[in-house]
């Protein structure tokens, strides 16, 4: 047996909302160190985005070194008993976080070249093997012509060429029939795939080799090119070479088991369900709509179990986060899962979705198990459990191997330490009142509420009076219920310019401004009427529509000159 952890997501050195998430990250893998070793874990995966950015601080990489060096330092019957595999995400650099690779001890795996993606990484436990077939990040436009240049070395049949998209398995047909070799077949569209290309067209009216005769067509396509300018056409073209080098290793040990690691959003057309240890959404006040409905079973009862966790919901469809950036290339950013039917794959290692979640591939022959294990911490409100708990719910993934049988995936809590996620929202009284005390010193809060402006002064104030972490803060007066435009035209009516200042320092900086910073903006309000008075009468000047940018421009060094506090925007 081979025993698989499947991580992604790490972003090492992210911070969320102004924190550091540092400290929660080293308590994070500090556990998943000792995971691996109490579980007997031979093999850990790591599914891209290991840092946050491209250019990730020191410290980062310092917690990146420490956690390999102690996974690899475990040992069993006097062996090293794990190996690390690892891939650059669509937040990494690839070539910086692979320079060192192959300096690297035998059981560190990093795999950040396009060029090496049907060249898997051998792993042996005895009789058993396990193929890792590890893709980094693949950008259509970096990836597209290293492929085609593939293509064209290789010599690769007309029909292979295409990467249409035309059918979930459209390449199925043409790697079964030779490998390469054109024995005058059809591909799956009923067309002729000769290896030259004669100018014949397909059903969809492509030239043999891709191209339509007008150039970009239906705009997946380029004159010239032989990869449509897609994820999924450069998917399906890493996916005829991967399955070649497959079935060709599979002929010598029928038995090897095969695992794909992949960092994109392969859409499923079934959902799972989106948090596998605790139940997902967030705290909720009165009036608000909970997920519980007639006839359907509660979402917010105990921890399911495994069973559940790993079976996936029968309705829905793969669950996105706010803290993912989005990869879409001509509006399009998803893989149908339908693609990797029929591969030969057994497990799909997929990393870019925050959500720990079962993929649900559809099509005809053999189906791999697709999994998302989810992200390392929660970077965004959108990710919080339903029943706030510390560590939101985050988890790994096992999956045993006894040749081509496959046991899982399990997917256990993370054990971070991260203060919970709570989402409020309703009227502000509600949220200020004690039903909520319980959530006012541990837990990281956002609030959405409602107040009477009428009744209520200072009302950012008080919500940073009952919340000790408020990272977020929208208030809404009760009397503008109305457009924008509405509303700021009534704001401006009902409170003095300096009250629209102060709130913008708050929204800026994350605290309202103390009294020197009020003089300031006190001098700066004064010395633009001093200047309207001297360019036309009081009565013709709109004091504040005329000088909105100069007070702005005001409010923003105000802001910037404070030191920095614990409510800082949130980097990307």
């Amino acid at each position: 047996m081979i025993k698989v952890l499947h991580t992604s997501d790490w972003h090492l050195a992210r911070r969320f909302k102004g924190y550091s998430l540092l400290e929660y990250q080293k308590k994070a893998l500090d556990w998943l160190v000792r995971y691996v070793e109490n579980e007997r874990i031979d093999v850990v995966l790591v599914s891209g985005d290991v840092f946050d950015s491209p250019m990730p601080p020191n410290e980062a990489f310092t917690l990146l070194s420490d956690t390999l060096n102690r996974l690899t330092a475990i040992r069993r019957d006097g062996k090293p008993a794990v190996d690390v595999v690892l891939t650059p995400g669509n937040h990494d650099a690839a070539e910086k976080l692979g320079f060192t690779s192959r300096n690297l001890i035998p059981q560190i795996h990093i795999r950040h070249r396009i060029e090496d993606i049907s060249e898997p990484v051998v792993i042996r436990r005895g009789d058993e093997e396990l193929l890792v077939y590890a893709w980094p990040y693949m950008s259509p436009d970096i990836a597209r012509p290293i492929l085609e240049e593939r293509m064209r070395r290789e010599d690769i049949p007309t029909a292979e060429r295409a990467g249409d998209g035309t059918g979930d398995n459209a390449w199925q047909s043409d790697i079964r029939q030779g490998h390469g070799q054109n024995d005058g077949g059809r591909n799956d569209d009923g067309q002729d795939a000769d290896d030259q290309n004669d100018g014949g067209r397909n059903s969809n009216g492509r030239n043999n080799d891709g191209r339509t005769d007008d150039g970009p067509g239906d705009g997946a396509h380029t004159a010239g090119h032989l990869i449509a300018r897609s994820h999924e056409g450069v998917i399906r073209q890493a996916l005829r070479f991967a399955v070649r080098d497959l079935e060709r290793r599979r002929a010598a040990n029928p038995h090897a088991a095969a695992v794909l690691m992949a960092h994109a959003f392969i859409a499923s057309a079934v959902a799972a369900q989106p948090d596998p240890v605790e139940s997902s959404g967030h705290a909720v006040t009165e009036g608000e709509q909970h997920d519980n409905v007639p006839g359907k079973p509660s979402q917010t009862d105990a921890p399911r179990s495994t069973a559940d966790v790993t079976s996936g919901a029968e309705d829905g469809e793969t669950v996105r986060s706010d803290s993912e950036n989005s990869i879409s290339i001509g509006g399009v950013d998803s893989v149908p899962a339908g693609v990797f039917a029929n591969s030969g794959f057994d497990y799909l290692a997929l990393g870019h979705l925050h959500r720990c979640q079962r993929v649900r591939v559809v099509g005809e022959g053999q189906l791999p198990i697709a999994q998302y294990s989810g992200s390392l911490l929660a970077y965004s409100f959108s990710e919080a459990p339903k029943q706030p708990v510390a560590g939101n719910g985050k988890a790994v993934c096992v999956v045993e191997f006894r040749g081509r049988n496959v046991t899982g995936p399990t997917c256990t809590a993370v054990q971070s330490g991260q203060p919970a996620l709570v989402s409020l929202r309703g009227s502000l009284s509600d949220i200020l009142s004690d039903r909520y005390a319980r959530f006012r010193d541990a837990a990281w809060v956002s609030v959405h509420a409602t107040y009477d402006p009428q009744t209520v002064r200072n009302p950012y104030g008080k919500v940073k009076e009952k919340f000790q972490h408020v990272l977020e803060t929208t208030l809404i007066p009760t009397q503008t219920a109305v457009s924008a435009d509405e509303h700021t035209v009534e704001e401006r009516k009902r409170r003095s310019e300096l009250q629209v200042l102060e709130d913008f320092v708050h929204e800026v900086s994350g605290a309202l401004p103390t009294d020197a910073e009020r003089e300031v903006l006190r001098d700066a309000l004064e010395s633009v009427r001093e200047d309207a008075r001297r360019g036309k009468s009081e009565e013709s000047v709109a004091i504040l529509p005329q000088t909105q940018s100069t007070m702005r421009d005001a409010s923003v060094r105000t802001a910037a000159h404070r030191p920095n506090t614990e409510h800082e925007g949130e980097e990307s």
